[in-house]
């Protein structure tokens, strides 16, 4: 089976998977508040997310989108203001796991994070743009299922990357204004993530 047209695809993939994006700015602050073990669960929930959000839209729901373009309008506001209360949860959110300051809040669920990507502009512009890009309409459900679980692989390696970095952070951050600074400025970081999304750039 000639797998070439593959690397264009592994391409896109790890560029929009891993550059900055509500997710990724949420997994770095995970990271840092809870560490990588508490993390995981939002990790598998990104992916199991990506995962089904994709293979739906292969199948046609990005058909949906072109009929009814007023529904994305509505899922960027359902976003943003569900963006804003998570921006509100970060920056008010308590010093790393294993400090005296702890236990204020908890990092997000499987299921959350799941659902989250059904309204994340950034998941839903790149699945719409990379099936329209490189698949045809009513793809083989072999080709389907084997781009979308390669999308979700990468995506998972960078869910794991990004929660890496936090833990990374975490050591630097034993002071609680130092933590209040990070939590502050990545709150800020996730809020202006949406920016170009609301602008339509």
């Amino acid at each position: 089976m000639d797998l070439i047209w593959l690397g264009p695809i592994v391409v896109y993939s790890f560029v929009t998977a891993f550059t900055p994006g509500p997710n990724n700015m949420m997994l770095l602050a995970s990271g840092t508040n809870f560490g990588f073990r508490r993390t995981l669960p939002h990790m598998f929930g990104i992916t199991v997310g990506v995962f089904v959000l994709q293979l739906a839209i292969g199948l046609g729901l990005g058909e949906v989108f072109k009929l009814l373009p007023w529904l994305y309008f509505i899922l960027r506001l359902a976003s943003f203001g569900y963006l804003l209360y998570l921006a509100y949860k970060i920056a008010t959110s308590s010093a790393p796991s294993g400090s005296s300051e702890g236990g204020r809040s908890r990092p997000m669920t499987v299921w959350g994070a799941a659902a989250f990507q059904l309204i994340n502009p950034k998941t839903l512009i790149v699945s719409v743009g990379f099936f329209a890009t490189y698949l045809p309409p009513n793809p083989p459900a072999p080709k389907l299922i084997l781009v979308v679980l390669i999308n979700s692989l990468i995506a998972f390696a960078s869910t794991a990357t990004w929660a890496g970095l936090g833990t990374l952070v975490q050591r630097y951050l034993q002071k609680p204004s130092a933590v209040r600074v990070f939590n502050w400025t990545m709150a800020t970081l996730l809020v202006l993530s949406m920016v170009p999304v609301l602008l339509g750039v």
